[in-house]
Parts: C-alpha cells; sequence; structure tokens
C-alpha cells in the first residue's frame, strides 16, 4: 500500500514514497545525499555543512518521491530536524542553530557515496579524475561521486567543490581532461 505524500499533491507527482538510508542537505542550493556504510561519518559531516551555513533536510532516513521528473527527497514523518552525533546522541538542530538550518524538501542534485580511502582507486591515470558515475533510484538517475573521507580531510569544503563541479560538469567542462591535454602538450615540447 502506497503512503501518503507528506506535502499536498503537485503536478506530475507519484503517489508513491520510498525511503533510502543516508542523510540529505543543502548545499549552495543543491540537493546532496550522502550515503555510506553506517558509522562512516555521514550525519558528522551534515553537522559541518550546517555549521557553514547550509541546511539539513533529513538524517539517517531520506523518503524521495518523483515531482516533475526529478527526486524530491524530504524528512519522515517525526525526524524532522533530528541528527544522531556519535557520542553525543539525538540533536534538535533547530534549538542549537535556529529554524534557519532546516529544509522541508529539496530536488536531488548530486550523491556523495562516503568511503575510505583504501576503497578508491589511487591509479595515477585515475587520480587526475573524479570517482563519479550514474546513481538511479525510482527510474531517475543523477551523478554519484565516490568521496574518500579520513583523518585530516576537510570534507564540508570538499562536499561544497563537489557542488560546484557538479554544476561545471553540467555545462561541459572537464578539467582533468583539459590538464590532461596540457601535459601531454608540454611533454611533447608543444606549448
Amino acid at each position: 500500500m502506497a503512503q501518503q505524500p507528506i506535502f499536498g499533491p503537485t503536478v506530475g507527482e507519484v503517489d508513491e514514497i520510498a525511503t533510502l538510508h543516508g542523510t540529505l542537505v543543502e548545499v549552495l542550493g543543491m540537493g546532496v545525499l550522502l550515503t555510506g556504510s553506517s558509522g562512516c561519518g555521514k550525519s558528522d559531516l551534515a553537522l559541518g555543512l550546517v555549521d557553514r551555513g547550509h541546511r539539513l533536510v533529513a538524517d539517517d532516513q531520506v523518503a524521495f518521491r518523483i515531482v516533475n521528473g526529478q527526486l524530491v527527497g524530504s524528512c519522515p514523518p517525526g525526524g524532522a530536524g533530528f541528527i544522531e552525533i556519535h557520542g553525543l546522541g539525538v540533536v534538535n538542530l533547530a534549538r542549537l542553530y535556529g529554524e534557519q538550518v532546516l529544509c522541508q524538501a529539496l530536488p536531488l542534485g548530486l550523491v556523495l557515496t562516503l568511503k575510505t580511502a583504501d576503497d578508491v582507486p589511487r591509479v595515477l591515470g585515475e587520480r587526475l579524475y573524479c570517482q563519479q558515475r550514474d546513481w538511479a533510484y525510482l527510474g531517475v538517475s543523477v551523478k554519484e561521486v565516490l568521496l574518500p573521507c579520513g583523518r585530516g580531510r576537510d570534507l564540508p569544503l570538499l562536499v561544497e567543490v563537489a557542488v560546484r563541479l557538479s554544476r561545471h560538469w553540467q555545462q561541459g567542462h572537464d578539467d582533468a581532461a583539459e590538464f590532461e591535454v596540457k601535459l601531454s602538450a608540454f611533454w611533447e615540447g608543444r606549448p
């Protein structure tokens, strides 16, 4: 049996809501789904993003529905504004930061999958390129980026850069390919 939509019906909306494990945040106006194994730091990263001025949509479970061909994520009933931080427990972000840090619903623009550095290839040629692929859910596809996480990495900053790069790619830019062409030209003695 399909659940009722959390918000009123809109044109092009599918009546079903599907829930997925992850954390959805708004970063620079884009919906970013943070995924990865349990305990990898999704909620900590979301907290760091909120502290930098971005907004939380949902932590741990994200309810998705299709609206006008886009995946739109929201928080399942009862969980809005709450985030679980390992060692600190469940925290009400609206109480700590104010209601402005919460976002009710947001179209998904990018998926960031947190991986340990050992899980992401470090072959020289592959290091030049972002580890990205298509990710599909409920028949809708968005870009997924594999983000190595580990000590000393400023993950909130890297998420902001990934959002900017995503927009860059949508405009047809590929910095790594451009760099590779220029490097090859240099080694061949061409300016």
